[in-house]
């Protein structure tokens, strides 16, 4: 429902263009998630995700293949998803969220300006960082990097608790 007169029949359609997703978790709902923001022409689409893709993903996940198995999710679903809307720039990064502060953290930083180079399987993936001890467990910020945050990862058990109260201190819809 519109709240004000359009001035194009295009407006929603170049809102979007210039929306900014931050996905978290790439797996069943994240990757219908993804596969609908890019098939729409979302402009900017980035996915995390810590895991690999195993063979009980791929009866209900869809962006991986036979050929991806043993590949982390994010190297497999970027290719997938470039290949669906190449209008659409979609960045990822393997990552686990392990604290409030990691999902502030990413929320805050953005992702990068260009494509990443994918990381190849079996490469070490890099830890989050630790809380200092002093630093409050959720950091405020009035600014994020990301119109809004889908959230589609299955662990840690409170990542949607953390997701709440860091979003609302970041006022990021999710």
């Amino acid at each position: 429902m519109d709240l004000g007169p359009r001035t194009s029949p295009w407006d929603a359609q170049l809102r979007l263009r210039q929306a900014r997703v931050l996905l978290v978790g790439v797996g069943g709902t994240g990757g219908y998630a993804a596969q609908s923001l890019v098939a729409s022409g979302v402009g900017r689409l980035h996915c995390v995700d810590p895991d690999v893709v195993e063979l009980s993903n791929l009866n209900r996940q869809p962006l991986f293949r036979e050929s991806d198995l043993g590949r982390p999710k994010v190297t497999a679903a970027l290719a997938t998803l470039r290949a669906l809307n190449s209008d659409v720039t979609v960045t990822g990064e393997r990552r686990e969220i392990r604290h409030p502060a990691d999902l502030a953290r990413l929320i805050r930083t953005g992702a990068p300006e260009a494509p990443s180079e994918p990381r190849r399987a079996g490469t070490p993936q890099a830890p989050s960082e630790p809380t200092p001890a002093g630093t409050p467990e959720v950091p405020y910020s009035s600014r994020s990097s990301y119109d809004l945050l889908v959230l589609a990862a299955d662990r840690p058990d409170d990542i949607r608790r953390w997701a709440n109260r860091v979003c609302l201190a970041a006022d990021l819809p999710w």
